[in-house]
């Protein structure tokens, strides 16, 4: 297949944890052979997650200028021009949504898929600003990958359209993690539990 036929999709990521690795390189894979290139722009994490080290590095994927505002509540990333050529941007469902605004600018090209844990029940008396937008988001999104069956179950309640959700059951790879437990010796247990 030529370049000229390829389809581009990007995910959008305020952060990049390690724990996400394994799932975007196997995801690359799969979506290369239909003919998709697959892009991953993400951002730094804020003050307190950094203390985590928990950052992931994947040698292909682009990392995006973060900004932090308002005691680090709001994170900004100016991602229009990184996306204008993908066909269908999937943007990470976040407690710090402002960087996923451009996303309810009316004349926007192209399509947009949310991916996290689903929407919270309509009516909920207690939901901030974050919730809210993150609602109204939620419902003018082409495409849904929910983290769990629960958050499916939510969307498909408050109707979104079932053929449009796909439940990822939190996907996140273990077969390397099971590979380097196999690889733990009883002394190195023995070691690290005194």
């Amino acid at each position: 297949m030529s370049s000229s036929e390829r389809t581009e999709v990007a995910i959008v990521l305020r952060r990049l944890p390690e724990y996400r690795i394994a799932l975007f390189e196997a995801l690359r894979k799969l979506l290369m052979a239909d003919g998709v290139d697959l892009r991953v722009l993400h951002g730094e994490p804020n003050e307190q997650e950094a203390t985590r080290d928990d950052e992931g590095r994947l040698q292909w994927a682009e990392a995006l200028p973060t900004r932090y505002v308002f005691d680090q509540r709001l994170c900004w990333q100016p991602l229009a021009a990184k996306t204008r050529t993908a066909k269908l941007v999937v943007i990470g469902q976040q407690e710090r949504p402002g960087y996923n605004l451009w996303a309810l600018l009316p004349g926007k090209p192209q399509r947009f898929a949310l991916w996290g844990r689903g929407i919270a029940e309509l009516g909920s008396a207690s939901l901030g600003w974050s919730e809210r937008f993150c609602r109204s988001l939620a419902f003018r999104a082409h495409w849904w990958f929910t983290s769990t069956e629960g958050g499916a179950e939510l969307l498909r309640r408050q109707g979104f359209g079932r053929d449009r959700i796909t439940n990822l059951e939190n996907a996140s790879d273990t077969v390397a993690l099971a590979e380097r437990l196999q690889g733990v010796t009883t002394a190195q247990i023995d070691a690290g539990s005194r």
